[in-house]
């Protein structure tokens, strides 16, 4: 049996709820949630009185209050961005060398463009979403997908100062190294801003996230001034004219 049931998207979770309560030990059992993109013909606005609509929303309680996509929907569109594969770790490895270009030669418009490619909002915003929930699953699975982003942006970063030379002292890594309460601030505005994005469902407000969070430039920056200094340190045990 198929039962098919339009709702509002202001009502989905509440009907998800309900059917995952009373249906999810029954055999075979699934719920499938589709987005509508259209109608015809259109529907028509709502042309009920103001105290006909407050009455309706006293009676719908949770679900008149709630103003964002589904728990469900949320879950699933984040948990995606939360798993390890080959597109992943090629996309933070691509980000990386653009971050690393961009920051070596100061070309900010260049920065800004790995700002928007880094996938590592990601995996932090499906640990936000693991904390809240208390799903270890996910948590783990997050905790994995940031090891193992951090870890290959770094690799990464390292290298090329190995290969580029690479001054510390320059203006776009001078400007990551010094951390104050404006940080914490940005750092607390933005994650307001992509629960936002996120929860209501507005996919264009994530970009601007990601540019004002800008999570790989600092990590690249500190890979790349690092490299000179453990490439000396390890000449040093090894060859006797590193001092020089």
């Amino acid at each position: 049996m198929v039962y098919k049931i339009l709702l509002e998207a202001n009502h989905t979770e509440l009907v998800l709820d309900l059917l995952e309560r009373n249906f999810s030990a029954a055999k075979d059992f699934c719920a499938i949630l589709l987005p509508v993109e259209t109608a015809i013909p259109r529907p028509k606005p709502d042309q009920t009185e103001p105290s006909e609509r407050a009455s309706s929303a006293m009676k719908g309680g949770r679900a008149a209050k709630q103003s964002r996509i589904s728990r469900q929907e949320l879950y699933d569109d984040i948990a995606d961005q939360a798993r390890v594969s080959n597109t992943y770790l090629i996309t933070v490895v691509l980000s990386a060398v653009v971050a690393a270009i961009g920051i070596v030669k100061g070309n900010i418009a260049v920065i800004i463009g790995a700002m928007v490619i880094t996938p590592l909002l990601g995996p932090n915003v499906s640990l936000s979403l693991a904390t809240a929930l208390g799903d270890l699953s996910l948590a783990r699975q997050s905790l994995k997908a940031n090891i193992a982003g951090v870890s290959i942006a770094f690799a990464c970063s390292v290298s090329f100062g190995w290969l580029v030379p690479v001054n510390p002292s320059m203006p776009e890594i001078a400007s990551r190294t010094a951390v104050d309460l404006s940080d914490i601030g940005l750092a607390l505005a933005s994650g307001a801003a992509g629960a936002l994005a996120f929860t209501s469902g507005i996919s264009t407000a994530v970009i601007g996230v990601m540019v004002a969070v800008a999570l790989l430039p600092p990590l690249v920056a500190c890979g790349c001034s690092s490299a000179p200094d453990i490439f000396r340190k390890r000449c040093r045990r090894h060859c006797w004219w590193a001092s020089t």
